[in-house]
This record gives C-alpha cells, structure tokens and sequence, in this order.
C-alpha cells in the first residue's frame, strides 16, 4: 500500500457513519464546468466533512502549511455552502495542537468558521499504530521536499 493510499484509507475511517468517501461535486458558473472535491459527503444531510490531518510535533502552534491547510478546509466548505450544494461542513483535526491552536486563538480564520458556521472538531486515530504511520509518512514527505 503506498503513502497516498494509507493516508486516504486513514482518512476514510476518520469519517462519521453514513458519509460517502471522495464525493466530488460539480458546477457550473459563467458557462464553464467546476468540480470540488471533499472527503466526506452524507447525501441524506447534505453535510460535508474535510479532513485535516496533521501533526503539531513538538511544537504547541502548528507550522504556516499547517494553518492553510486548515485555511483551504475552511474555504472550500465556506464557498460549497454558499453554492447552497452542502447544509454544513465541518473540519474534522487530528491534531490537539492544531486544534487548541485554532480554537484559543483571535484569528480571520476562527472568526470566518463561526461565522460561517463551518464547525471545528477533535478527533484522534483510533489505533496507535495508525497514529503513529501517519505522523511517519508526512514526516518522511517533509523530509522530500526540503531544499
């Protein structure tokens, strides 16, 4: 199984019950043809999930990748809602940090969530060693990608 697969099957158990994985959605603007992925989409609901997996390390605020990860999450489920394709989206975090980080700062980007009521929540790989091949694998991607 490669990193990629690993970390979107990791994902797919990160889902609530009843949320298809991969759901792509597609619009039209302008004449033109869009299509937006999420990980998670629960037709009856209409609720869409992003899931942002990351790991803090050492750190207690998450890195500047980190946040617009979570930044990308939030706009894409922000922009599906206003599109009136989705009901609700929420972001669901792997991280404590990221998200004690998110939620005790006075961030644009706390403030646009809760206004936009793009909810914010905790929820931790249930088995450790999944936990720990995650935090390995973007480890190992980071490593990839520094110059």
């Amino acid at each position: 199984m490669s990193n990629t697969d690993f970390l979107r099957k990791a994902e797919a158990e990160l889902l609530p019950p009843g949320f298809e994985h991969g759901h792509i959605f597609s619009f039209e603007s302008n004449g033109e043809i869009y299509t937006v992925e999420v990980d998670g989409w629960n037709k009856q609901t209409r609720e869409a999930v992003e899931i942002c997996q990351s790991e803090a390390g050492d750190s207690s605020s998450p890195k500047p990748g980190q946040r617009r990860k979570l930044a990308s999450d939030v706009l894409k489920l922000t922009f599906l809602k206003q599109l009136e394709l989705i009901t609700r989206g929420r972001v669901v975090l792997t991280s404590e940090e990221m998200y004690t980080w998110f939620h005790r700062t006075r961030s644009w980007l706390s403030a646009a969530a809760k206004y936009y009521g793009i909810d914010v929540e905790l929820k931790h790989l249930d088995k450790k060693t999944t936990r720990k091949r995650v935090r390995n694998v973007m480890r190992d991607a980071r490593k990839v990608f520094k110059p």
